[in-house]
């Protein structure tokens, strides 16, 4: 009798096609994944393109007001008919005088805005941890209490002019945000172990703002550079570091990505 067999052919092992291109202890870098990573980067700064064009579009949108804005070098006249006008956006430099200053009977003079810190010298105690090291050279921790001396402030005062004179004209001062004003010191001692610190703000400046001028008056909040002209008030406008501060952030997420892309496990690739 034939006895016939069947033929089973043996399943060929498949050749691996993975390429080392790096081997570390631990870890290996093939060329499938630096392809993908080059992949990876490229589209990260493709997308950061299209995204720092955005933001500079829009950095230009914001500074178009500051080009066409009206420039008044200390002309008071220029200055009141554009608050009759309503003008809208503009950089006016001048002389900013209080009109109404503040003062405190402990301190001479008279001030756009004071400040009063009164104080009392008072002894405070704290417990310190520190660690020895005796001749075995075992390590030994110690507390101890310790005395030390401070100014406390215990209470505070705080006043401010409300008008002042620009070019002229009467404006308030709430509608200001004073830049780079320089705010003085004086320490006045009042008895034994007690004293009152002031922070005061002459009452004078030279400077210059940029405000939208509208219902005949300057707009909330408008700042006032201390010492500075119209050039410098502009640049300090027109000074933007969005486009910057975001490059540096997605550089940063960038190489996040390849990183985690590198600590995850991409055997994947090489099927």
């Amino acid at each position: 009798m034939l006895r016939y067999q069947s033929y089973h052919p043996t399943p060929q092992k498949k050749t691996s096609r993975r390429i080392v291109l790096l081997d570390c202890i631990d870890w290996e870098l093939t060329l499938r994944e630096a392809i993908f990573a080059f992949l990876i980067v490229g589209s990260m700064v493709a997308l950061g393109f299209l995204i720092a064009g955005k933001i500079e579009q829009h950095v230009h949108n914001e500074q178009l007001k500051y080009r066409r804005a009206v420039q008044i070098d200390k002309d008071p006249s220029q200055f009141s008919w554009a608050l009759r006008t309503d003008v809208g956006d503009a950089f006016i430099e001048g002389h900013l005088k209080t009109l109404d200053p503040v003062s405190h009977d402990l301190l001479e003079g008279k001030w756009m805005k004071l400040s009063a810190a009164h104080q009392k010298y008072q002894m405070h105690t704290r417990t310190v941890t520190y660690t020895t090291t005796d001749s075995k050279g075992r390590a030994h921790t110690k507390t101890k209490v310790e005395t030390y001396w401070s100014w406390d402030t215990y209470e505070t005062e705080s006043f401010s002019a409300s008008q002042a004179e620009f070019l002229g004209e009467k404006i308030y001062l709430d509608d200001l945000d004073i830049r780079g004003a320089w705010r003085d010191e004086k320490v006045v001692k009042t008895g034994h172990h007690k004293r009152v610190v002031f922070y005061v703000l002459p009452t004078d400046y030279d400077g210059t703002m940029f405000t939208t001028i509208q219902n005949k008056r300057i707009s909330k909040g408008t700042p006032f550079w201390v010492g500075r002209d119209i050039a410098e008030a502009y640049k300090c406008c027109i000074a933007s570091y969005s486009v910057s501060i975001f490059w540096v952030v997605w550089i940063v997420v960038t190489i996040g990505a390849v990183v985690g892309f590198f600590v995850l496990d991409n055997d994947w690739l090489e099927d």
